[in-house]
């Protein structure tokens, strides 16, 4: 069951990775980089959350429980 809940928390993890940098590419995002100078704001918190997932993620599937 661990495992199971691991892998999907991989599989979440390579989609919030996937759709961050999708948003980091969208016309809005480099808009308001170019006007502003601000820092991606909505593309670094699919990161921060992608990774989060994939450590947690990892985490679950090779800890092992005793």
């Amino acid at each position: 069951m661990q495992k199971g809940i691991g892998a999907v928390c991989l599989v979440a993890a390579l989609w919030l990775l996937w759709r961050g940098h999708d948003v980091a590419g969208s016309i809005g995002s480099q808009f308001t980089q170019a006007f502003t100078g601000a820092p991606m704001g909505k593309a670094t918190h699919y990161y921060l959350a992608g990774v989060a997932m994939g450590l947690l993620g990892g985490f679950l599937i090779f800890w092992q429980r005793k």
